[in-house]
């Protein structure tokens, strides 16, 4: 009850707005049209004087006394009842002058009862007021007009008497209105409270956005941050490139009656990630969004996950290193004999002049060599019990990588080129887990490149003070902004083919973090470019 009569009070002086423009506007067009009148009337300055004390009270209300409805009201009421009088006598002043069948008292009789009627709907939510005004500025003249004898003066004043009553029954059919519309109003304002209310109790952020794409309601989440942000702006404005919000819109554009998504954003911080539930309000209201931020939960998920992906890393790599080491048992002394009939074979043609056997020879010890090479390479990647940290060449961590991908590198025509590979500043690092990460960062280059006209692998070496720096180029370019961003989350892959488990840079930069280093791709380089760089400790 109380809130329909603050919503009341409030559509009383919402409404008095329009009715004193009208006063104003019938006041100036009546001078206007009856300029002969006040040229001759000695009488003209008093209703028009009732007039403006009348609509200065008025006015008076629209700006003061606002915390003082009592006060407010009287003095609403006041200034209607002066009002009703000025417009009364008025228009006795014009009747008097003018006479009942002239033009001009016709005129204004339909000027005034155009006013009046404007002023029943400016009124209509006051009451009192209402009834004051018909009865002082319809009644007196009405009595007047009754007491003359001519008839005509007579009929005029049952039109005003008549005019009154209608007028009445208008006031009491608006009022009627008014009070259906703010009933329904203050009903629908409780329910969007109760609303407003649940929604808060939520321990997320809960957003309703209407048809019209705007943020209708918004919970006090975080202390009612987001309220301030979002609450009454249209979709996109406040973050034109938030995934969240594409995610708003392309659910509200859709046919969907629920989804739920795991989103990570970048609006808030850099790795933040966020559980948005969605579903559509019956009626074609709009739709109603839950968004839980959910960062912990993925990071420990992923965690676990990745710790998974090692754990079956480390077993192939024991499986791959027993198969070196049977490798190794079981060729190592074929492969020994075949070198050393090679070295005889050599020393007995070193003067034979057929090139053809000798260069046949020099195959045979090469290839072996290559055998050795890829099995001792295969044997040390995979050999590995832990973090060992320890001063190491970069000889040594390079050299498994290209034995292990030498035959990929030739098959595809890549030209594989290492600098600085005899540098003689040792690396303070685990041998084996580098090396991975190395045959991890050449693999990824050459699936990447494989269908390139241009195809290297450029690996550099490069010691300084404090760090030790490795980078791995190629000849190819990444142009999406949206790969480089995502390139190091676990189980992001670009490879169609399913091949790939999206784990290799994560797992990379997992290891180099455990070092106290950085893996990073440098975006200022002309073509792929990943820089490892490890601190210098001798």
């Amino acid at each position: 009850m109380n809130n329909l009569r603050e919503l009341l009070n409030r559509e009383i002086y919402r409404r008095s707005i329009s009715g004193l423009f009208a006063h104003l506007f019938f006041l100036a067009l009546i001078i206007f049209v009856l300029d002969g009148f006040y040229a001759n009337t000695l009488y003209r300055p008093f209703p028009v004087l009732l007039l403006v004390v009348g609509l200065a009270l008025r006015t008076l209300c629209l700006v003061a006394f606002k915390n003082k409805e009592l006060v407010r009201k009287s003095i609403f009421f006041i200034g209607t009842l002066i009002l009703g009088i000025a417009w009364g006598e008025l228009a006795l002043q014009i009747i008097s002058y003018y006479g009942v069948e002239s033009i001009q008292t016709m005129i204004a009789i339909g000027l005034l009862s155009t006013m009046v009627a404007i002023s029943v709907s400016s009124l209509s939510a006051f009451p009192p007021a209402l009834i004051v005004f018909l009865i002082t500025c319809t009644a007196y003249p009405s009595y007047i007009l009754f007491s003359q004898k001519q008839v005509l003066w007579n009929y005029l004043g049952l039109f005003f008497l008549l005019n009154l009553i209608y007028q009445l029954f208008a006031g009491y059919r608006i009022y009627r209105s008014i009070v259906k519309q703010l009933r329904e109003l203050s009903k629908a304002r409780r329910e969007r409270q109760r609303l407003q209310e649940i929604i808060d109790a939520i321990p997320s952020l809960v957003i309703i956005i209407n048809t019209q794409k705007t943020y209708e309601m918004v919970n006090n989440f975080q202390d009612g941050l987001f309220q301030k942000m979002f609450l009454g702006q249209d979709l996109g404005v406040v973050l034109p490139h938030s995934p969240v919000e594409k995610a708003f819109l392309n659910f509200l554009e859709s046919n969907k009656s629920s989804e739920s998504l795991e989103i990570q954003s970048y609006d808030f911080g850099p790795e933040d990630w966020f559980l948005v539930t969605m579903n559509r309000l019956d009626f074609d209201r709009g739709i109603i969004c839950n968004v839980l931020p959910i960062t912990d939960f993925v990071k420990t998920r992923n965690e676990l996950q990745i710790q998974q992906a090692r754990n079956d890393y480390a077993s192939k790599l024991i499986s791959l290193g027993e198969v070196a080491a049977n490798i190794t048992h079981e060729l190592g002394n074929p492969l020994a004999i075949i070198r050393g009939c090679t070295e005889i074979l050599k020393s007995e043609l070193a003067d034979s002049e057929s090139s053809l056997v000798i260069k046949k020879i020099n195959d045979i010890d090469s290839t072996v060599t290559r055998m050795a090479g890829i099995i001792n390479g295969l044997k040390s990647i995979s050999q590995h019990q832990g973090l060992e940290l320890k001063n190491v060449k970069f000889k040594d961590v390079i050299e498994p990588v290209k034995e292990i991908t030498s035959e990929k590198i030739k098959e595809r025509g890549i030209n594989l080129i290492v600098e600085n590979e005899d540098e003689s500043v040792d690396l303070f690092c685990d041998e084996v887990q580098i090396s991975q990460v190395l045959l991890n960062l050449v693999g990824n280059a050459i699936d990447a490149i494989s269908e390139n006209d241009e195809k290297w692998i450029r690996i550099s070496y490069k010691p300084g003070l404090e760090w030790c720096s490795i980078k791995v180029q190629d000849s190819g370019k990444i142009t999406s902004e949206e790969v480089i961003e995502k390139m190091m989350l676990p189980f992001f892959t670009t490879q169609n083919n399913k091949e790939g488990t999206g784990l290799g840079l994560s797992l990379s930069e997992k290891i180099i973090k455990e070092h106290q280093g950085r893996l990073t791709y440098l975006k200022e380089e002309p073509t792929t470019t990943f820089l490892i760089s490890l601190p210098r400790m001798t």
